[in-house]
């Protein structure tokens, strides 16, 4: 009987720890809208950078951040790029995406500050393709800062993207600068996966003791 009930419960530890355990495989894509484009930058340890040059624009950094559980994502997008005004190019288009999260259940927030000069720069939030409500803000004027929340439910797997949009002037340089952060607050799929891995135990136990 003691082995059944160590059973049991390695069956209710594991249905739970399969949400907190689950890892994103994110990927970082810079392109312009003159065909360059760096191709999708694999993530190590959850982190994804490119320093260097991308058609008309320099990127000091522009890198993504993921971390936490899968049901329980932290995400961060952020830049340092200068555009060198020439005549084709001007919008970069920086994309993080973050696969296999979930279950999503709840809300969430996203915070977005910076800094430009001459540039407008636009961010939105996919969830599994889908514009989430409260996307996208934009700004044109220096500094700024803002924050954007609204319901977040997703199946396991589903994918998050953190899309940035900077659109430089022809002929004239510019240069922004942002960090866009967005997290995902438990909204209960932590306390329904336990609730059902309990139940999933009870049934076994009254089956064995039946």
């Amino acid at each position: 009987m003691k082995n059944k009930m160590k059973m049991m419960a390695g069956v209710a530890a594991a249905l739970v720890g399969f949400s907190a355990t689950v890892q994103a495989v994110p990927t970082l894509t810079l392109s312009d809208n003159n065909g360059h484009t760096t191709g999708a930058i694999a993530a190590v340890g959850g982190d994804a950078s490119f320093v260097g040059s991308l058609g008309g624009w320099t990127f000091n950094v522009a890198a993504g951040t993921s971390t936490g559980p899968g049901a329980q994502p932290v995400i961060d997008l952020s830049d340092n790029s200068t555009w060198g005004g020439g005549s084709v190019g001007n919008v970069i288009t920086i994309t993080w995406t973050v696969d296999n999260l979930g279950p999503l259940t709840g809300a969430y927030l996203e915070s977005i500050g910076g800094t430009l000069n001459g540039t407008g720069d636009a961010f939105s939030v996919f969830l599994n393709g889908v514009l989430l409500p409260g996307s996208p803000l934009s700004w044109t004027s220096s500094p700024f800062s803002g924050s954007a929340a609204g319901p977040l439910n997703g199946s396991l797997p589903s994918t998050i993207i953190l899309k940035a949009v900077l659109t430089a002037p022809i002929g004239t340089g510019a240069q922004t600068s942002f960090d866009d952060n967005l997290t995902v607050p438990d909204g209960g799929a932590t306390v329904m996966l336990l609730g059902a891995a309990l139940s999933a135990v009870g049934l076994l136990r009254r089956k064995l003791t039946a």
